[in-house]
């Protein structure tokens, strides 16, 4: 099953990859993935644990921080109604 995923370089001959290098990318719901490097994304797992960026800091997050700040974009004193805050996104707006 095609999906988020984060984990750690574990053998790689690519010269922008290293092993031990904490990565983001959708290999899917399996142990070990195999890439050319396309569509991988370099973490910092020092200050935020990794399973946040399939969350908060990843593309939940980013989509919930987006649709927020810049497409409804509430004033001081507005009221905002999250339906149904059970999925990623808007578990994280709520």
């Amino acid at each position: 099953m095609l999906g988020g995923t984060v984990g750690e370089v574990v053998e790689s001959t690519h010269p922008h990859w290293h092993v031990g290098d904490k990565v983001l990318a959708r290999f899917g719901w399996q142990e070990y993935g195999t890439s050319d490097g396309t569509g991988m994304q370099k973490i910092d797992d020092t200050r935020v644990p990794l399973s946040a960026y399939l969350g908060p800091v990843g593309m939940p997050g980013v989509t919930a921080w987006y649709g927020l700040n810049r497409i409804i974009a509430p004033r001081p004193g507005s009221t905002v109604v999250v339906s149904a805050a059970s999925g990623a996104v808007s578990s994280v707006v709520g």
